[in-house]
């Protein structure tokens, strides 16, 4: 949970960066972030999170300290 956190934060921070210099580059066009942006880039977070754990998970399971 705690990478979900922190990649979100990051993309936000990246994706804010952008759209503030893209103000103030071109001032005749008011660049708005969409308003779906926020929650397209959460379940991206956490998808990112879900296939990191279960990647994780799968080299976990490769070393061959199975006890059956």
């Amino acid at each position: 949970m705690q990478f979900t956190l922190v990649s979100l934060v990051g993309i936000l921070v990246i994706v804010g960066f952008i759209y503030t210099t893209l103000n103030l580059i071109d001032r005749s066009i008011v660049h708005i972030i969409p308003p779906m942006l926020l929650p397209a880039l959460a379940m991206c977070a956490l998808a990112i999170s879900d296939i990191r754990y279960l990647w994780l998970e799968h080299d976990a399971g490769t070393e061959g300290d199975d006890e059956d």
